[in-house]
């Protein structure tokens, strides 16, 4: 595919023909164009128009049909376009899409949704109210194909539908969070899940989940940064990871150890007084045992 060439196969109408024939390697170059910045309004023209499945779910930059954005805020694209509501946002259709990601997004049986959103409703009552929500839902995202139904189970279908929370677990099981590519995926977790849903017990087992996650990621490339001499590169990620979490201890005393090494200790006495100012404000406590003799070897040296 010359997607650089004014001229190239993409504006060939016959070359555009010949195209259906090569569903696959689409699939392939078109994620390597986008991702290089490569005509890309080009390469999403081609997506939609062949309709191309990615090879990977988890490609932030690919025209989904439906992108929802759950990590640090709560954000739905659809064709990349926010929907406009004709009337109040349809809190309960939102809700029920918000469910299903936190469940797992896939084969979410019915019955824990009924539970979640509508616990006050007897069986029938609960299911009615399910089948209608989710008719609301389906042409909100104005895709049919969006969510699939099946077995008495809902599930979020990977083909046309992009979740960030997905994409950040995906990545981290393929180790995309160590070398070259590592910072897209510790972008992808802005903050925690579903912040918004305080109220919304549902929410908590998966927001946890990707936090600890989160926080174990950052730490281990962290140290690995740190063995390696790339300090700076550890400061940028135990900043990240404190924009993130701003109460996770080890950040902080990476930061302190980082800023020791480059001779910056104005700065790692900061970081220190930071610690001490968001802990005592938030929970009270004092930094653990270990800071604080980190701290003190700061101050001796």
């Amino acid at each position: 595919l010359n997607l650089g060439n004014p001229n190239g196969s993409q504006r060939d109408d016959r070359a555009r023909i010949r195209l259906r024939w090569y569903p696959n390697a689409m699939a392939e170059l078109l994620p390597i164009a986008l991702a290089k910045g490569i005509e890309t309004d080009v390469a999403r023209g081609l997506v939609r128009e062949f309709s191309v499945v990615p090879q990977s779910s988890d490609i932030e930059d690919w025209p989904w049909p439906v992108k929802v954005y759950t990590l640090g805020r709560f954000e739905l694209l659809i064709d990349g376009v926010s929907p406009a509501y004709s009337r109040k946002v349809p809190k309960k259709v939102l809700a029920l899409l918000k469910a299903i990601i936190a469940f797992g997004g896939h084969e979410v049986p019915e019955r824990k949704l009924n539970d979640a959103l509508w616990p006050d409703e007897d069986g029938d009552c609960a299911h009615r109210s399910l089948t209608a929500t989710l008719h609301r839902l389906r042409k909100l995202l104005s895709n049919g194909n969006a969510i699939r139904q099946t077995g008495g189970s809902l599930s979020l279908d990977d083909r046309f539908c992009w979740v960030d929370a997905a994409a950040f677990e995906s990545s981290l099981i393929q180790g995309r969070d160590a070398g070259e590519g590592g910072d897209a995926v510790f972008l992808l977790y802005r903050g925690a899940f579903l912040a918004q849903e305080e109220d919304a017990p549902w929410a908590v087992p998966m927001r946890e989940r990707l936090r600890a996650k989160f926080i174990h990621a950052v730490g281990r490339l962290g140290v690995s940064l740190e063995e390696s001499g790339r300090y700076e590169s550890a400061i940028d990620l135990y900043t990240r990871g404190i924009e993130a979490d701003n109460l996770v201890e080890p950040f902080y005393q990476g930061l302190m150890h980082c800023y020791d090494r480059l001779n910056r200790r104005t700065e790692a006495v900061s970081a220190y007084r930071r610690l001490c100012q968001t802990l005592s404000g938030s929970l009270g406590v004092q930094p653990s045992g270990a800071t604080q003799r980190l701290f003190e070897t700061l101050r001796l040296n």
